[in-house]
């Protein structure tokens, strides 16, 4: 990483490495990281709750009735978010009970998630909801399902996560997690301050809650 001359480190979105790390400690400035992850706990840090925020989402696929229900993009060598958000997938079918399921790993690229999602459907034609990484990938997830022949949510239902702006208008309204970005803003800049005042103080870490946003994307089974 090269960064200009700044009174304090907010990182948003990246995965540190060591060398990225020394670095930051070398400059003896306050770090805070924003959905961000280094590999050792070392600097404050502002994060979601994505385990439980997906395991919110599945239990509420399982309340509209759904049972076959699949990820996209569950894939070890996903980002550390991503990653936690497949394993809330998979504690949320565990709790429930349900022994099936379904992922379709991939990467970033849309071609991937598109590949992906038809792949799975073939493989697993009895999915009827689909949990999706997040909101930018649910887009390329409806092309998929629509290239399938296949309605969104009357064939298959889908929840996003991250309650990104555009999902409220896609067609149909996406059903999705909500990630509060504006509230970590305010409390990484506030821990900042913070740091400033009470450099000693034992490293913080704040992991925000979510909720499911429902729209028009998600069909009740009448189970």
């Amino acid at each position: 990483l090269v960064y200009p001359q700044t009174p304090a480190f907010l990182l948003v979105g990246i995965r540190l490495v060591q060398k990225d790390v020394d670095y930051l400690l070398e400059q003896k400035r306050p770090v805070i990281l924003i959905d961000s992850y280094a590999p050792t706990t070392i600097f404050d840090s502002v994060l979601t709750d994505n385990t439980d925020g997906a395991e919110q989402a599945v239990n509420y696929l399982i309340r509209a009735g759904h049972r076959h229900i699949g990820f996209v993009g569950g894939d070890d060598d996903e980002y550390p978010s991503i990653v936690e958000r497949y394993d809330g997938y998979l504690h949320g079918l565990k709790r429930n009970r349900i022994l099936d399921y379904y992922n379709a790993p991939c990467l970033y690229s849309n071609e991937e998630a598109y590949q992906a999602t038809i792949d799975l459907l073939a493989r697993a034609p009895e999915i009827t909801a689909l949990c999706i990484r997040n909101d930018r990938t649910a887009m390329v997830v409806y092309r998929a399902l629509n290239d399938l022949g296949l309605s969104v949510p009357n064939d298959i239902s889908v929840i996003g996560f991250d309650d990104w702006e555009p999902a409220k208008d896609m067609i149909p309204a996406l059903t999705t997690v909500h990630v509060d970005t504006e509230r970590m803003g305010i409390l990484a800049v506030e821990r900042m301050i913070h740091r400033f005042n009470h450099p000693e103080e034992p490293i913080t870490k704040i992991v925000l809650g979510t909720y499911i946003v429902e729209r028009a994307s998600v069909r009740s089974l009448g189970i």
